[in-house]
């Protein structure tokens, strides 16, 4: 199972051919079952728009508590969290760093 969460917060259901620049490039949402009981879910935060954080939540809840690997960056290292909760936390906190964006980045994204 591969779900791509877009900018309108919709999950798009994936055959695993995700390109990467979607997440690295688009600030979109990829997420990526590994197991029965674990997921891998890549994001980046500078770039992640409140309404697509906001689908990636719905959609890893609705998978029920489950270990989550959470990338933001392309060097394939990962935090584990023993369920979603404590992932939801962490990435709130780095994308609550979006006030270090420039006022015209911030416009570009929409996010004031």
């Amino acid at each position: 199972m591969d779900i791509l969460i877009d900018e309108e917060g919709k999950w798009l259901q994936s055959d695993g051919n995700i390109p990467e620049d979607a997440v690295w490039e688009r600030g979109l949402v990829h997420i990526r079952r590994l197991s029965r009981a674990s997921i891998l879910v890549s994001l980046r935060p500078r770039l992640l728009h409140p309404t697509t954080m906001v689908g990636a939540f719905y959609a890893i809840a609705d998978l029920g508590r489950i270990r989550v690997f959470l990338a933001t960056t392309t060097d394939q290292e990962w935090d584990e969290f023993a369920d979603y909760i404590p992932a939801f936390r962490r990435i709130e906190r780095l994308c609550s760093r979006r006030s270090e964006l420039s006022f015209a980045e911030r416009l570009l994204r929409g996010c004031c």
